[in-house]
């Protein structure tokens, strides 16, 4: 009678186990590995050309209201507000009522890209009316002097429309 070894066929079952148990233990979930999705307020927290825009949204503790809401924010960048000879601590020197006026006048409510903006008037957040144009070329200008010039920066909360002056009412 023939005599089989079994210990090389063993040893490999043993080793795939082995392999297999751990593989499904390195697969557990840990809290500190998940992607966290980015809101509104950590994209304008996180990129330095928001710096002065981040200052005003913080210095009037508007960072939970662009936290949950689902809208489109057309945020100008450094440069819009060095055009317009603004600060941070200028805007926050403003009334209150000033200053979230002034933030919701660059806040639609609904989440649009730029293929779906029309040419047409918008109301924004402060019950106010912007003029948006679109262009043969797909620029997109805001109320004849702002223009849109980083288009669709997806959050998980809402869509950042960079511009590059802030608005003023038409």
């Amino acid at each position: 009678m023939k005599k089989y070894n079994f210990t090389g066929r063993g040893k490999a079952l043993f080793l795939f186990s082995v392999l297999f148990a751990a593989g499904l233990a390195s697969c557990e979930e840990n809290s500190k590995d998940l992607v966290k999705p980015k809101t509104v307020t950590d994209i304008l927290a996180e990129n330095e050309q928001f710096s002065i825009l981040n200052d005003i949204v913080k210095g009037t503790d508007a960072s939970d209201a662009f936290r949950t809401e689902n809208f489109t924010f057309f945020a100008p960048n450094n440069a819009a507000f060095q055009a317009a000879n603004l600060t941070a601590s200028q805007v926050l020197a403003w009334k209150k009522d000033s200053v979230m006026s002034f933030l919701r006048y660059h806040v639609l409510a609904q989440r649009h890209t730029t293929s779906e903006l029309k040419t047409q008037d918008y109301k924004m957040l402060n019950n106010q009316i912007i003029n948006l144009a679109k262009g043969s070329d797909s620029t997109i200008v805001i109320n004849k002097n702002a223009t849109v010039i980083v288009k669709n920066v997806n959050t998980d909360n809402g869509i950042i429309q960079v511009i590059n002056r802030i608005l003023t009412k038409k």
